[in-house]
């Protein structure tokens, strides 16, 4: 998975994804370091993730959130990992 946006709610989806055994890569426009996972550039190509998990603040228009991926929020990630779903 692709997570947009490595701020607090970025880092903490790449967290969460990791501790899940996902294979996650960030990316964001900033310098951003961290052992949590790879961080590209905005610019950069990235083959083999189809899931882009959009951090707040990142519109729908940028490139990576029309490349055709699926592309959730976090409350869509939420919600693929919730077993027994509820709906109100």
């Amino acid at each position: 998975m692709i997570v947009l946006g490595m701020g607090v709610s970025g880092l903490a989806a790449a967290r969460f994804l990791k501790e899940q055994g996902i294979d996650v890569i960030g990316v964001d426009s900033r310098d951003v370091v961290t052992d949590i996972c790879p961080i590209v550039k905005e610019d950069t190509e990235i083959i083999g993730h189809d899931t882009v998990v959009v951090s707040p603040g990142i519109p729908l228009s940028h490139p990576l959130c029309q490349s055709g991926r699926e592309v959730i929020n976090e409350i869509g990630l939420a919600a693929k990992f919730i077993k027994n779903k509820i709906i109100i």
